[in-house]
């Protein structure tokens, strides 16, 4: 692993990724328990991931090209302007508004970032992940509760301001230290080049993505509906998945066998999910809710490892595979709207933790066709 020296750049990459995450947590860390606030209900918050997940399936088949510093500059400059509107707009529309437009930084920012990260990558590719999948629980140890502290004693208002100051401070970083770099691709052979790994890049979205990204932290507020007490919760399930996360990734990539560390984590992350749906009891919840976490940071590097051990080309599969977790995404929330006509969001939960065992099949099926596994 690089060490972090603003010298190297790859530690200038991981600065700008750290403001970035920080600017996510400042700006989206409490969405559930703002919206629930203005009066919104937990099946309204759940379908504003719709809009989240369409931009990348109806832009990403018509660009061909990004590049690294302008690409991810306007990332942010749509971050700013979905922070904005989501302060200034009704509240009945402004989680479908902030949603839409910052399902547009998942081409603009997530893409060319994904790949200029992957280049500094030399046969670690599990604790590159790991390390990129440990930035947001490393901040969200006391970023939530700083969070939550600011809007209970100061409001919303200043907590959005806080989070616009951020994407411009984000925004100077990303100017100052990244390079100029162009990637060019086409969705067609980018799909191609991740064969094998669609199905499997698919299932994660359709289960694991929505889990941690949404249904989880809408549950949450069942428990914690105030901005403190949900920052304080929300920090706190982080503990020691950090850690293990890094460990078990630097032992993935020494026996270069994902298998053997990626299906146990499966299970472990299903079952936790689906006691936490299951549950009505605050503390059950909470403790699953810190299994989920953990097992979800071990579990997250390892399928990100299998692209990138398997990947001819690290453009093409960074957008192949931006395209298929999307895809995954939108098709999970179209199912649990589905659900929520019948029953509730716990049974979401369930439903999503059930699936999460069918990646275990489903990897058994396609490993053959992959050349590390």
């Amino acid at each position: 692993m690089v060490s972090f020296d603003l010298r190297h750049p790859f530690s200038k990459l991981l600065l700008v990724y750290m403001l970035w995450i920080a600017w996510s947590l400042l700006s989206g860390g409490l969405f559930e328990v703002y919206l629930a606030g203005q009066g919104i209900t937990l099946q309204q918050i759940f379908y504003t991931n719709i809009g989240w997940f369409l931009p990348p399936l109806l832009i990403l088949p018509f660009i061909r090209r990004l590049s690294v510093r302008s690409s991810v500059l306007l990332g942010i400059i749509i971050a700013f302007l979905a922070t904005f509107l989501f302060l200034v707009s009704p509240p009945e529309y402004s989680g479908y508004i902030y949603r839409l437009i910052l399902g547009f930084t998942t081409v603009f920012f997530w893409v060319p970032f994904n790949i200029a990260y992957y280049e500094f990558r030399h046969d670690n590719h599990a604790q590159m992940g790991a390390l990129y999948y440990s930035v947001t629980p490393m901040l969200s140890l006391f970023l939530p509760l700083i969070s939550g502290y600011i809007a209970s004693v100061f409001g919303f208002p200043v907590l959005f301001v806080l989070s616009m100051c951020s994407a411009l401070v984000t925004f100077i970083a990303a100017f100052v230290l990244l390079e100029e770099r162009e990637y060019q691709f086409d969705l067609i052979t980018s799909l191609k080049q991740i064969s094998g790994l669609r199905t499997l890049i698919f299932a994660e979205g359709f289960t694991g993505s929505l889990i941690i990204g949404t249904t989880m932290s809408i549950l949450l507020l069942n428990y914690a509906s105030q901005p403190f007490e949900f920052g304080i919760l929300s920090s706190l399930s982080m503990l020691f998945s950090i850690a293990a996360s890094m460990l078990t990734a630097k032992l993935s990539d020494k026996k270069m066998e994902r298998r053997s560390f990626l299906l146990p984590m499966v299970v472990g992350f299903a079952i936790s999910t689906v006691v936490a749906g299951l549950t009505h009891d605050v503390v059950v919840f909470f403790i699953a809710m810190g299994l989920v976490n953990f097992f979800s940071r071990i579990f997250f590097p390892l399928p990100l490892a299998l692209v990138v051990d398997n990947s001819k080309s690290i453009i093409s599969s960074m957008v192949g595979r931006e395209f298929m977790l999307n895809l995954g995404r939108i098709a999970g929330v179209m199912v649990g709207v589905v659900i929520v006509q019948f029953a509730d969001l716990n049974m979401v939960m369930i439903v999503e933790g059930a699936a999460m065992l069918l990646y275990i099949p489903i990897f058994e099926n396609r490993k053959n066709k992959l050349l590390y596994h």
